[in-house]
């Protein structure tokens, strides 16, 4: 127990601690959709403000990765509908 390996500097392990832009982008193409319909302004737009207001943590000096907690609640409580009906089939 007294031999741990740091991994929070390691470039290996960079994106471990958050979402990259890519995933952002990919896993979270539904309710990125959803919120910019319900805000009535462009998917560009708000993945633009996402960046601006989550983005940027930094563990390794080089990769940058989006704050996973802050990206879930505003995508939950800006898509709740959305979440709900994935909640019910997740159920199923």
């Amino acid at each position: 127990m007294n031999n741990l390996n740091d991994i929070s500097v390691s470039s290996s392990y960079g994106s471990i601690a958050g979402y990259t832009q890519n995933e952002i982008e990919k896993y979270f193409y539904y309710w990125i959709k959803h919120t910019a319909k319900n805000k009535n302004i462009s998917e560009d737009n708000l993945l633009l403000n996402m960046k601006d207001y989550y983005y940027g943590f930094c563990f390794d000096g080089k990769t940058k990765v989006y704050n996973p907690f802050s990206v879930l609640n505003f995508l939950t409580r800006n898509c709740l509908k959305i979440t709900s009906i994935l909640l019910l089939l997740h159920r199923l």
